[in-house]
């Protein structure tokens, strides 16, 4: 197959990059792609000026030369893969050494012999179960002394982010807790199927579990995470933001000759925000406040002062608040992990609050 550095999944960007080219070595020859988040900013900042999520993502990476390829929430389905620079081009994608922050340099860590311990286990634990074999991050790259010079990158607009400080959410996720749609997993393993053929990846060797298919913060953890794992795109997690095994699933399809990717059976539809928080009148923002901050003792309290003082009420309202995608639905009885983390906010938050502040 032909290599010109160009996906025909994508749409070519309104703006795009020319800057540093890739070492000659590597000169349309792709080791493998990296997926990122754009993070919360980029979609906040969207919707503060008026303008689409995809635009401001190109206006942004037309100028940080930060990726080749924008996804947005309708994916490549929606016109929403837009290709910012050709792949020969070296994106300012992922840095291994950080001279300017050495608290932020994974290079480093990895040579002081305590790159562990410079992160929190969850992220550790969950790290070695996705790289056996691994000794640390710097073994994930082919050789080479950085990611950029080999890899592709790919940023994700997320479709649940924060604005003003809780969550909010415009575009359905693939499922109650992810940060990105369906149609953006889809395209992940599309592009990644795309890219694959045209460098010719070997497939009997299953590259797409393989260093050649990761994210940021497999290649650089100590930053791209927070006290609950890897945030960049968040498969590194307890509860994950990002699907691997779906985009794998995905892959197995394509490679296998099924052609293109299945529509969803029963897509989840859009819907208006849930006036679940409507008790709380004017307290609302502030409790949504609080739980953004992690501050659920605080929460509860304010919403027993604005009357609400059952137990399941008040485990309700903190669980809606942490999941603003699943706009007041029911728990669904496959769906145990949600589940158990309603029981846990009621045993381990709301109860001991309740008999505290009563006095029992």
């Amino acid at each position: 197959m032909s290599n010109d550095g160009t996906s025909p999944l994508a749409t070519p960007a309104s703006k795009q990059w020319n800057d540093v080219d890739r070492p000659v070595d590597w000169q349309l020859r792709v080791y493998g792609l990296v997926v990122h988040t754009t993070g919360s900013g980029l979609p906040e900042s969207a919707r503060k000026k008026g303008i689409s999520h995809t635009e401001r993502a190109v206006d942004h990476y037309s100028q940080s030369h930060g990726c080749h390829y924008v996804n947005g929430w309708g994916g490549s389905e929606g016109g929403e893969l837009l290709q910012m620079a050709n792949e020969s081009e070296q994106a300012i994608g992922v840095g291994m050494s950080n001279k300017d922050d050495p608290s932020k340099d994974q290079k480093l860590s990895v040579e002081r012999g305590n790159w562990e311990g410079d992160l929190p286990a969850v992220l550790v634990d969950h790290w070695h179960a996705r790289w056996p074999g691994k000794d640390n991050p710097m073994q994930l790259l082919p050789g080479t002394k950085t990611a950029n010079s080999c890899y592709v990158h790919v940023e994700c607009v997320p479709c649940v982010y924060h604005y003003d400080g809780p969550l909010t959410t415009d575009a359905t996720p693939l499922r109650p807790g992810l940060r990105f749609t369906q149609a953006q997993h889809d395209t992940v393993a599309a592009l990644a199927v795309d890219i694959a053929e045209r460098n010719g990846w070997p497939t009997d060797q299953q590259w797409w579990r393989t260093p050649r298919l990761l994210g940021h913060e497999d290649l650089t953890p100590i930053a791209r995470c927070d006290p609950k794992g890897g945030w960049d795109p968040g498969g590194l997690r307890d509860q994950p933001y990002f699907d691997w095994d779906y985009v794998y699933a995905r892959i197995e399809e394509l490679v296998s000759g099924g052609g293109t990717l299945p529509e969803p059976e029963d897509p989840m539809p859009l819907e208006e925000p849930s006036s679940v928080f409507a008790v709380l009148g004017d307290s609302a923002d502030h409790f949504l406040s609080l739980v953004s901050d992690g501050d659920d003792v605080g929460a509860v309290m304010i919403a027993y002062d604005a009357g609400v003082q059952e137990s399941k009420e008040l485990t309700n309202l903190l669980f809606f608040a942490r999941h603003p995608e699943m706009n007041g639905r029911r728990i669904e009885s496959h769906e145990t992990e949600l589940a158990d983390e309603w029981l846990s906010l009621r045993d381990d938050i709301v109860d001991p609050q309740l008999a505290a502040m009563s006095g029992g």
